[in-house]
């Protein structure tokens, strides 16, 4: 069967030119050979994985857009009915992190026993936060440290973020 005679059997049941079948045959054929590759090709190949990544918050980003226009949707008047000036319009404020989030934490200016410090004063060490300070908590009510380096025992404190914080602890 040539590519013509498929043409011209298709013609009559699609009531289409030859010529758009053509373009119909071209997309279904690529679209067949695009799923192909997809499913050929190593899902967990670094690259890809970070191409998924990207797309992904560039969905999120969008969703956030969409969902901001949504709720601040504004009607479309002319400029003498509308109340807004052009220098009055801002964006959405949950699009972007205010700047507090990307200063740095102080770090404590003194030594910190482990076993004595409140959860205030156990959060101004490197890495750790509200839950993680309440963990540190919830161990020592069970055994006290008896060395800085017990920190690691606690859930989510390996050698690294220990490192990091052992200038700043002591234990009595």
């Amino acid at each position: 069967m040539t590519k013509k005679s498929l043409l011209e059997r298709l013609q009559p049941y699609t009531n289409a030119t030859k010529q758009e079948l053509v373009v119909v045959l071209t997309l279904v054929s690529v679209s067949i050979a695009s799923a192909l590759f997809a499913l050929w090709r190593k899902p967990d190949d670094p690259y890809n994985q970070e191409l998924n990544k990207q797309f992904a918050a560039t969905l999120d980003s969008l969703t956030l857009l969409r969902d901001s226009a949504t709720k601040n949707e504004i009607a479309l008047q002319s400029p003498e009915q509308s109340q807004l000036q052009p220098d009055s319009v801002q964006p959405p404020a949950r699009l972007y992190r205010a700047e507090s989030q990307y200063q740095k934490k102080e770090l404590p200016t003194s030594v910190i026993n482990i076993n004595s410090a409140g959860k205030e004063q156990l959060m101004k060490l490197p890495g750790v936060g509200e839950k993680m300070a309440e963990r540190i908590i919830a161990y020592r009510k069970q055994s006290p440290f008896a060395t800085p380096a017990d920190l690691m025992n606690v859930s989510g404190i390996g050698e690294k973020k220990f490192e990091k914080m052992k200038p700043y602890v002591k234990v009595k």
